[in-house]
Order: structure tokens, then sequence, then C-alpha cells
């Protein structure tokens, strides 16, 4: 096995005004078409990642036009010069609102050293993947000359070894971009780092046998974890799938496509804080909340020490349901009765992060169900011993706080 972190060509945006080129991940807000609506107001015929992804506000349409307009937009930009190719890797420096920040590192990998399934792969999802996100983003990919990216990876670098001494000579590297994030996104600053062969190393060295027996009492041969963007990456995986089958071995082994681009993140990076993705359940044709209470109602030889809250709110009221159960257990739970109610075609759900957000949604006849938080810490262990948690399981900040696309890379050769 090769590393999994490689060095390949990212493209950076240049002569654009990037509050209008970068956009918050096309997975946001989709129960709100009114952010989207707002955003396309402020760009306007700026170039701009919003003409080159598909917010998934829009799935339940007929795309066909749209997915045809971002390929085309793609291939603009590209003859336009508007993307500069750099052999590097991108320290980037995130201010939210609150003044807290969080760093991350974007790169490439391997997609052959990933797996949406439960198999021994050095990246991991961790959520159960949902089939019918992929085939529009398929459709965009299978034509598109390029990629942007809201992927994240976790690592698990609690010695803090890799990000944070490159943050702290960032005075050293040259500044790609430093700018206000649109839609209270924040700021955002990006650092071009030429040099990563020892940075590959390191992330190699989270891969050593005896390092992980220490971390997870045994040897789990996880490098890392899909912390967001699930979809986006199961379905560059499967483009590549489909693509290598028709490779000579020497193509496959240098073919674009091969590579994803990432956002590479440290759990243990104080400022990254797990927050919990709420349901908002519409059309519901049974007793929702008393089926809920009923589900939650366990054994005693089923309880353990750790406790978790779900709260319902319907009519304006809230009724809250402590549980004697471990976040993880809670919200698979939970889901797989909202999942067997929409098999049914009993309920239509949405899902929504923040209390004001889900509150919002919620007063359109629909009812709020406020999932518990997922503690990071447990994250890799759960992924290593009982594999993928339930979809939509916890998310990496509130909404206005995930990543934005900015970075681009090619996909095929020209």
């Amino acid at each position: 096995m090769g590393s999994v972190v490689c060095k390949r060509k990212i493209m950076i945006p240049q002569y654009v005004d990037m509050g209008k080129w970068a956009v918050i991940a096309c997975d946001q807000f989709s129960a709100q078409p009114d952010y989207w609506k707002e955003l396309e107001e402020k760009i306007g015929a700026a170039p701009s990642t919003m003409k080159m992804i598909l917010p998934e506000v829009y799935l339940q349409k007929d795309n066909s036009e749209r997915i045809a307009k971002i390929n085309h937009t793609m291939r603009n930009y590209l003859r336009g010069g508007i993307l500069k190719e750099s052999e590097c890797f991108v320290l980037t420096e995130r201010t939210f609102p609150n003044g807290k920040k969080r760093l991350g590192l974007v790169v490439t990998i391997d997609l052959n050293e990933y797996e949406y399934l439960w198999r021994t792969r050095p990246i991991r999802a961790t959520e159960k993947t949902i089939k019918d996100r992929i085939p529009p983003r398929m459709q965009i990919r299978q034509d598109a000359p390029m990629e942007v990216s809201h992927i994240l990876l976790l690592m698990d670098d609690r010695k803090k070894s890799i990000i944070e001494p490159l943050y702290a000579k960032r005075e050293e590297y040259k500044k790609l971009y430093d700018f206000d994030l649109n839609m209270g996104g924040g700021h955002i600053v990006g650092y071009e780092i030429k040099e990563t062969d020892d940075i590959i190393k390191s992330f190699d060295a989270l891969l050593d046998p005896e390092l992980q027996m220490e971390k997870y009492g045994c040897n789990a041969k996880v490098e890392f974890v899909v912390g967001d963007g699930n979809h986006s990456m199961a379905t560059a995986k499967d483009h590549w799938r489909y693509l290598k089958r028709d490779l000579s071995r020497t193509l496959r082994a240098r073919h674009p496509a091969r590579f994803a681009l990432v956002e590479v993140a440290n759990l243990y990076d104080e400022d990254l804080t797990f927050e919990p993705i709420n349901r908002v359940v519409f059309d519901c044709k049974e007793d929702l909340i008393e089926e809920i209470k009923t589900r939650l109602s366990i054994t005693e030889d089923q309880a353990t020490e750790k406790t978790s809250d779900v709260t319902l709110l319907a009519d304006g009221k809230e009724i809250k349901i402590t549980v004697p159960l471990p976040a993880g257990k809670t919200i698979k739970i939970v889901q797989d009765y909202l999942d067997q109610l929409v098999r049914r075609h009993a309920c239509r759900v949405e899902y929504v992060h923040g209390y004001e957000h889900t509150v919002d949604v919620a007063k359109n006849n629909g009812i709020g169900i406020f999932m518990p938080i997922f503690e990071k810490e447990e994250l890799f262990d759960y992924v290593i011993h009982e594999g993928v948690l339930p979809k939509k399981s916890f998310s990496i900040g509130t909404a206005e706080s995930k990543k934005y696309y900015i970075e681009a890379k090619k996909i095929v050769f020209k």
C-alpha cells in the first residue's frame, strides 16, 4: 500500500471576487430554499462555485438542464484562466463569527484507500450512505472536467503533530486568500505549502501498528474517517470504480479521477465541535410522538451508565425524553423508525441543523425531533468497533460553519 495522502495539483481561484466565489456545502439548508435564492442574488453574474454545484434543496426536481449548465460552466472557467494549478497543500484557518477558529489542510487522497462499505480501509465512512443522494452527483461528475469539494476528513492526532506545527510557522508560507465568507460563514485564510514530503510521512505515521494498538486496542489500520461530505466522497469512489474498469494498469496509476480533493482536520482541535442534526417530520400518518416514546423505552438490561436526550416539538410544545443509552444507540433507534415510515410512504423527513432553524422548518405543520449530541471523542472507536453510524448522526459545527467550496482539482487528463 502506498501513502493515503498524495501530492497532486490543486487549482486555486484568481482574479475573482472570493466573497462570491466561495459558497457553502451543497447539502446545507436543504429545507430552506430562501437561503439559496438569496445567495444566488448576491452572486449575480460573478464567477462562483455556486454555478458548479447542485444544492440538495433542488434534488427533487428534474435537474438535467441544471447539470448540463454546471458542466458547461466548469469548462468555461478552465478556459478562462481563473483557476491556477499548484502542486501543493493548502493550510486553512477558518474563523467563525463567535471568534473560534478551526484549522485544516487541503490535500488530495487516493480513493483506492477508501470504501464507504464497512471494510478495512485507511479511510472509513462514518455514516450510512443514502443511495438516492449519489445518482445526481454522478450525473454531474461523469461529464465534469473538475471537482470542487466540501469533504472534510478527520484524523485522530492527539499529540497535534501535523497541522498545528504548520500553523505555528504560517508566516513562512505564501498567502493564497484572505476574505470574509458570505451568508454569515465567518472568515478564512489559506496558505500555500509546497514542501509536502515530510507532511505525507507524518500522515503515514498515523498507521503505525503500535500507535493503533495504543489508541484503539487493536491494529485497526485506520488513518482518517469522513467527518463531512460522506455522499460526495462515495460519489467520487463510485465514479472512479466505474472509470477504472476500462483503463490499463498504467492509466489506473495516474488517472486524475483516482485522487479526490479533501480537507483534513484534527478531531482534537479544541474548536472543532460536533452538533446534532435534527429531524422535522411531515405528513405523518400515525402517532409519531407516542411511537418514539415507546421505542425509546428500553429494558433494564439494555441500559448503560450514559444517557442521552431527545426532545420532540409539536404545536409549539416541547416534550423531553431522557434515554439510558449513549447517543449513538439512541440516534439509531429514532432513525431506524423514521426510515421505516419513509419506506412505507407514511411521512417525509427533513434534516436540519440548529435549534432555531429546526423551529423555523417545523412551524409549517411539522414535528421537530431534537437529537442528542454524539461526542466526538467516541467517533473513531465507534467506527472501528461498531461500523457506520445512522445517516445524519452529527454535524461538525453549525450549518453556517460548514466547509465552503474554494479550491478545485481536475478529474480528467485535459
